[in-house]
């Protein structure tokens, strides 16, 4: 599996958001990757911040100024079950707006996936 995200993820926070406190939520779990992208791009329709075989990285300022990386075992458009993450990297925002983000993107990847799991830095 090719590994960019942590590089984008720094050139987005240098780029956007110099000095600005950040936070990460992490969500784990189980899926077919195709279905699973497909339902990533209704949820943040635009253009990828970057893309490769198996990552899918979006801006997304409707959740406060953040980047979010899906990334898949399998390929993005494979049809097989496999291991699944997002990572939502959020700039600059209040603990309650960083809670209902959490907690709306957690009802969301629950709905999504098998075995969903959620981590907070």
């Amino acid at each position: 599996m090719e590994k960019h995200s942590l590089f984008q993820r720094m050139q987005d926070y240098l780029g956007r958001h110099p000095a600005v406190e950040r936070r990460t939520i992490f969500l784990d779990g189980k899926a077919v990757a195709a279905n699973l992208c497909g339902a990533f791009e209704q949820r943040l329709p635009g253009t990828p911040w970057y893309e490769d075989r198996f990552q899918r990285g979006m801006v997304d300022d409707d959740h406060g100024p953040s980047l979010v990386i899906l990334a898949t075992r399998e390929m993005l458009d494979s049809d097989r079950p496999g291991a699944v993450h997002i990572t939502m990297t959020i700039h600059g925002i209040e603990d309650t707006t960083f809670a209902a983000t959490r907690d709306d993107w957690w009802s969301w990847w629950a709905s999504q996936v098998d075995s969903p799991q959620l981590a907070v830095a």
